[in-house]
């Protein structure tokens, strides 16, 4: 049986899951151990995550990690950081044992405009990082555009990605029961843009003042106080509502069932699940193409609508989705179909046919 080594950055139930798959592709040819760089970030504790691998001691990851190599003495190797003294040792010991590496699955690696020097630093270093490695695996076409910039061996799509099953068997409320609901979901972040969804649902309120709309957060963050500060001077605390009140992570996705249409109307992002939970669960989706997500899956006016940051068209979408709800029912049908894709059984199959060829 041959050991494969899965360096990532914190354990996650999507990260999980994807484990298993592959798992679960290698049987009988390979087993695959995961290293977490940390445990889960304190805001994600609800999350409840299940741990399957190995979390370095914080003290001392280096020389733990160097551990772990020696004595498991893989025979592929999988890193996923390009920006941490972790890879970095995983890289060097992968040269002096002459066994193969493959880097990632990773997001984009400049999801929005930073300084040209960091930029150029940022970029040196992940082409020094993969340089010797037998394939690269990233999410979404912007960044596999980014990645042959500097890499000339092969490059998979490889996305967060999970088991469907729970959202696929989920439909938004009934419409002749319920108001058309729009939905965020996320951290109160000032680059996940809260404020501007917050404005955009009361410019659609003030536009349709008979008909029955409502919006739904979900999220806590930085900005929460500035958003319920939002709500109240725009007037629209009776047309909100807040759910927050979940028990882990599978149970944050009967949100979906709650909603009709997400807005994700980010400044920038990666790769984004928010939106391939949203198309399972059979939403509409008025999305920014920041996104990676977005801009892989939405094809506008066909599954959703891709937007810029201009209130006015962002109104306008939901306008449409006001005015013609069961487009919501037609564009959540189509969404369910093309979301199958990217199932982690089909992800997981596709990663470990990656590993397979270093076998």
């Amino acid at each position: 049986m041959k050991k494969i080594l899965f360096s990532s950055n914190i354990p996650t139930p999507y990260v999980t899951e994807f484990i298993d798959a592959i798992n679960n592709s290698l049987e009988g040819v390979a087993k695959v151990t995961i290293v977490f760089e940390s445990k889960n970030k304190s805001f994600r504790s609800h999350w409840k995550s299940v741990n399957n691998g190995i979390i370095l001691n914080s003290k001392n990851k280096n020389k733990h990690f160097k551990k772990i190599l020696n004595e498991l003495n893989p025979d592929v190797l999988v890193l996923t950081l390009y920006n941490t003294w972790t890879t970095i040792n995983g890289v060097n010991w992968a040269k002096k044992m002459n066994k193969p590496f493959i880097f990632g699955p990773h997001e984009i690696l400049s999801p929005h405009r930073t300084s040209y020097i960091k930029r150029y630093l940022k970029f040196k270093l992940y082409q020094w990082v993969t340089k010797n490695a037998k394939g690269v695996a990233t999410m979404g076409n912007e960044s596999i555009r980014d990645v042959a910039k500097f890499y000339k061996g092969p490059i998979v799509h490889i996305p967060y990605s999970f088991d469907l099953s729970r959202l696929l068997a989920m439909n938004p409320p009934p419409l002749e029961e319920k108001p058309l609901i729009f939905l965020y979901s996320g951290r109160l972040y000032d680059f996940r843009n809260p404020l501007l969804s917050i404005r955009v649902f009361a410019k659609a309120r003030k536009a349709n003042p008979t008909k029955k709309i409502k919006f739904i957060i979900s999220g806590t963050g930085p900005l929460e106080v500035k958003c319920k500060e939002l709500i109240r001077d725009l007037d629209i605390e009776q047309d909100v509502e807040w759910m927050n009140n979940f028990k882990d992570w599978y149970d944050i996705h009967t949100l979906y069932s709650h909603a009709h249409v997400l807005l994700a109307l980010q400044y920038f992002g990666t790769w984004g699940i928010i939106i391939q939970e949203a198309m399972a669960a059979g939403l509409g989706v008025i999305s920014t193409n920041t996104i990676q997500s977005a801009d892989n899956m939405i094809i506008d006016n066909y599954n959703g609508f891709l937007t810029t940051l201009n209130e006015d068209q962002i109104v306008e979408k939901m306008q449409y989705y006001i005015d013609n709800p069961h487009m919501v029912m037609e564009h959540g049908k189509r969404s369910k179909e093309i979301v199958k894709i990217i199932d982690v059984n089909e992800i997981g199959n596709k990663f470990a046919n990656l590993i397979k060829s270093q076998l």
